[in-house]
């Protein structure tokens, strides 16, 4: 093998250093989808760990997706700002335990048992940081990869204190 058919062959291998990777960006073909993105970072950053973490943290990823999508009307990377992650973490806060994306708010009554009742009681604190905090790896992550205009978004973004379903700390 030559010299420059070994080169070749290692710009098409993926490697990481320092979490970045060293294959052009377009031969992956993650373009402007945020979704895109979420699913390269689940494929390259979570895979490998265990089921339930995986599973978990494609599930936070998913509710901020389905956020971002319902108050953009898509899912343009580009316009991820810090005042739509905090725009998310006060969603988090009227959103129901259980609850599938778009179904969350406190405010929504379900039928059951042909009765209309409440949702349920809502997000701790600590599930709503175990959320924000996979959102502000995966914001980390990709921010390293694709630098967004207005900066890292997660970075504006506080955390709930315990007990607490107003104040960010």
């Amino acid at each position: 093998m030559d010299q420059t058919s070994a080169s070749t062959t290692l710009e098409k291998v993926t490697t990481f250093v320092g979490d970045k990777i060293l294959v052009p960006l377009e031969e992956l073909k993650v373009g402007e989808s945020l979704a895109n993105w979420m699913e390269l970072y689940c494929q390259l950053q979570v895979a490998g760990g265990s089921r339930h973490t995986e599973r978990a943290k494609r599930q936070d990823l998913q509710k901020f997706l389905w956020f971002y999508s319902q108050q953009l009307g898509h899912d343009q990377v580009r316009y991820w700002t810090p005042s739509l992650t905090r725009a998310f973490q006060k969603h988090l806060q009227t959103t129901a335990r259980g609850a599938e994306p778009g179904m969350a708010s406190r405010e929504e009554i379900k039928k059951k048992n042909g009765e209309w009742q409440r949702v349920g009681k809502l997000l701790s604190a600590t599930s709503i940081n175990r959320i924000l905090a996979t959102l502000r790896h995966f914001a980390k992550w990709l921010h390293g990869q694709h630098p967004l205009a207005t900066g890292n978004p997660m970075e504006a973004c506080g955390i709930l204190l315990p007990n607490s379903r107003c104040g960010t700390a």
